[in-house]
């Protein structure tokens, strides 16, 4: 049985991979893990519609021992007419091969500048999707992705909201364009930690966004997201895998997670003995 991405000592260094067929993912995946990726989220905004299938999705993950979540946003490059609906099919198929995780828009069925609807048919939708999801196997992530800086309180309030929907993980990402939206991300994971009940990640993008990506799940969240290498024509955020382990490495944090390679080394210098006042 593949490992889940829950219940672990240390977040999971989750790597986001984005391609057009299932041999270019197994190969970004297989790239990530052998960095040190704990987890792969595969990002279908690019991923060609022939291969949108179970058993594709199957014959991707049956060649690794470690967790996959799926997405599907509006930014779809080969399906941009299709329906909120329509995409879910192809979620719920990924759920129905073996995927632990499937992303969950908060604003799905009915959209929102900020990405969260209050709309109570929509979220009575996502419910029963929920729902769905689990019977296949799978884990509900709901997600929310701002245009825009939130403070904390407003945070919580929208974590707090999408939490009460019945998911299973709940994940917001906003924006950091300066040094105090830097600081109010940090203030804003910890009150997270204390607050929200179930799983959760909380992660900032934007000019200042690096920082809390590399440090922030040293206050709470169970996975951070990483990516095998950068591309010119989009906006990545993220560190590499092999930032983000490294990152953890140094940061010591819980030096006995599985997919947290601490290699301790003896220290070259001489212990420092302080003189006698």
């Amino acid at each position: 049985m593949r490992p889940s991405f829950f219940d672990r000592p240390a977040p999971v260094v989750t790597s986001i991979i984005r391609g057009q067929t299932p041999a270019e993912i197994i190969k970004w995946a297989a790239a990530s893990e052998s960095d040190g990726a704990g987890g792969i989220a595969v990002d279908l905004e690019r991923y060609r519609p022939e291969y949108r299938t179970e058993a594709h999705f199957r014959s991707i993950m049956d060649v690794f021992d470690i967790p996959f979540m799926f997405f599907a946003y509006r930014d779809d490059k080969f399906a941009k007419v299709q329906s909120d609906d329509a995409r879910q099919e192809v979620l719920l198929a990924a759920a129905s091969a073996g995927a632990s995780v499937i992303d969950v828009m908060a604003d799905l069925y009915a959209p929102d500048p900020m990405q969260l609807t209050f709309d109570t048919v929509a979220i009575d939708k996502q419910k029963r999707l929920f729902d769905e999801i689990r019977k296949r196997g799978a884990a509900a992530e709901l997600s929310c992705h701002t245009p825009c800086a939130v403070n904390c309180e407003k945070t919580l309030e929208m974590m707090k909201a999408m939490e009460s929907r019945g998911a299973d993980l709940v994940k917001i990402v906003t924006r950091a364009e300066s040094p105090d939206d830097l600081a109010e991300a940090f203030r804003t994971t910890s009150v997270l930690k204390a607050e929200l009940k179930v799983p959760f990640i909380h992660l900032v993008s934007g000019t200042y966004a690096r920082p809390h990506r590399m440090a922030g799940a040293t206050l709470g969240g169970a996975i951070v997201f990483a990516v095998h290498h950068y591309e010119e024509s989009k906006e990545i955020t993220q560190p590499t895998v092999k930032e983000m382990v490294e990152a953890m490495r140094i940061i010591d944090f819980h030096s006995d997670a599985p997919g947290i390679k601490i290699n301790r080394k003896p220290s070259p210098f001489p212990l420092f003995t302080p003189p006698a006042l």
